[in-house]
């Protein structure tokens, strides 16, 4: 009989790559990792661990209610809470159920040690010898579970003093509640507080691995945190200040991914373009890792656009780099930029589209876009949709304004109503899937490489360079992983309803051309 452990990550790639390292560190020990989905016979998971997110309420709330799913599907398991959301609100969170836990996310980082931690005992592995006996199944369960309650890095409601969760409740309203009519004219600037109170450089990054369980692409994360200070934004409250991967140990992890066959990796960070290891910007990085390594694809996960400059122009020329780009832009109205804090203005919006399109040929261009932030007119949400319509972007990830405890914007008015946003965002939506469709027609008739995400007889899944999940039919014995060519021959987002599709989805059909 085997222990289980159930890993959930919510939110960004980060906590993708993260949630996969404690994964494969669970594995190396001994422990069996349920996949997504599986029914597991009851009694045999020890552990459900889930890596939350924060960005929107709507995050919590699915936060929350995976929380509880898990609980119910697994009664006799703890279930211990972290990232995000679990550095903001852990008091709330060990209050929910006296079977969760929580490692804030300050000491996520820690998590590479419990494995260890719980098998101290037995020499870094688990004992496996009797366990189909159900008495000694049944006593190792419960000294697993036991062990895991001393694990040194929980957090203690009530213990920990001066956190940046207790900082933010006694600055802050609760997230429940509701927020005051009018804008104060002057709101507390808790980033000051927050901005060097957590962030260790020591463990930020111990969470990497090359032993992927649930992805078929590597990833890399080189950064984390933020240094800006956006009004509607709270995950530099979350994360802390801006640290960063020192150069040699990136590439030195990027090597190693190639040596073992990876032929492609994602650069992660909440904000690649505060990245710095000594004199070493996210440019020169990137020519680094290209003149260390062979042939390894390299993907950038999102940048801000004013980072887009000459000398990082010059360097994704490479045809090392993926023709893909996620633009965080949030707005198209200079008037929301400023209310935003954001650091880049409509202009150099237009600019980064045009240049990152005169240095690559037809890349997939992606942004995201709030609606509804408070005080956006009509006129304001007109020129996000003119600026939208003009770019054409591959994909825009729309989404409507949450309020968020801690951020200037929770204090903002006027308020927009949901039903207003709500409309906003379909708005945004049908334009955002038309521009797709004509993004993948124009892809036609052409032959891409691309990563096998999934590989079925009945058919695979082609990640191409550009971003398109391209559907081949056939019974080729296609690995996991490895890199095709692929010609693109139909637009499947032409055969669905508007409204109806999902990044989940496949864009094109098309036919292998190569095999490794």
């Amino acid at each position: 009989m085997n222990f289980y452990i159930r890993s959930l990550s919510l939110g960004c790639k980060l906590n993708q790559i993260e949630s996969e390292s404690i994964a494969a560190k669970f594995t190396t020990a001994g422990f069996k990792i349920a996949k997504p989905g599986e029914g597991i016979p009851d009694g045999k998971v020890v552990l459900s661990i889930i890596n939350t997110c924060t960005v929107t309420g709507k995050a919590e709330q699915k936060a929350r209610h995976s929380i509880r799913d898990l609980l119910r599907q697994d009664p006799d398991s703890l279930v211990l809470v972290t990232g995000c959301y679990a550095q903001l609100e852990a008091e709330y969170l060990c209050n929910m159920d006296n079977r969760i836990l929580v490692v804030q996310g300050e000491k996520k980082g820690n998590l590479s040690e419990l494995p260890g931690f719980l098998t101290l005992e037995t020499g870094g592995k688990l004992v496996s010898d009797d366990m189909e006996n159900p008495c000694k199944f049944k006593s190792e369960f419960a000294r697993i579970q036991s062990k895991i309650g001393e694990f040194p890095y929980l957090f203690k409601p009530g213990k920990n003093k001066a956190s940046p969760e207790t900082v933010i409740r006694e600055t802050f309203p609760a997230p429940d509640t509701a927020p005051p009519r009018k804008i104060r004219k002057n709101p507390p600037q808790k980033g000051k507080i927050l901005l060097n109170s957590f962030k260790n450089d020591e463990t930020a990054f111990n969470l990497s691995t090359d032993e992927l369980l649930f992805h078929s692409r590597a990833s890399i994360k080189i950064q984390d945190g933020c240094n800006y200070r956006c009004s509607y934004c709270r995950i530099c409250y979350a994360r802390g200040s801006s640290v960063s991967l020192n150069h040699n140990e990136v590439v030195n992890r990027i090597q190693n991914l190639e040596n073992k066959g990876w032929e492609e990796v994602v650069l992660t960070g909440v904000n690649l373009s505060l990245y710095k290891s000594g004199n070493l910007d996210f440019t020169g990085l990137l020519n680094l890792i290209i003149q260390n390594t062979k042939k390894i694809m390299i993907r950038i996960s999102s940048l801000y656009p004013n980072y887009v400059d000459e000398a990082f122009l010059r360097v994704v020329s490479s045809p090392r780099i993926a023709p893909h780009f996620h633009l965080s832009i949030q707005s198209g109205s200079e008037r929301i930029l400023k209310l935003m804090r954001r650091p880049h203005s409509a202009e150099e919006i237009f600019l980064a589209v045009e240049n990152l399109r005169k240095v690559k040929d037809n890349p997939f261009l992606a942004c995201d876009i709030i609606t509804g932030f408070p005080g956006e007119t009509e006129e304001d949400f007109s020129e996000t949709l003119e600026m939208c319509r003009k770019i054409k972007f591959s994909w825009i990830h729309g989404f409507p304004f949450s309020p968020r405890p801690g951020t200037e914007a929770w204090y903002m008015e006027p308020r927009i109503p949901q039903r207003t946003a709500g409309e906003r965002l379909k708005i945004l939506t049908k334009l955002a899937l038309s521009d797709r469709k004509d993004y993948i027609s124009c892809c036609l008739n052409k032959t891409y490489s691309g990563i096998v995400e999934t590989a079925r007889k009945t058919g695979s899944c082609i990640l191409t360079d550009n971003y398109l999940h391209c559907l081949v039919s056939g019974t080729q014995e296609l690995k996991t992983g490895t890199r095709v060519s692929v010609r693109l021959k139909e637009n499947l987002l032409d055969t669905k309803p508007s409204g109806n599709f999902s990044l989940g989805d496949f864009d094109c059909s098309g036919d292998i051309e190569f095999f490794p």
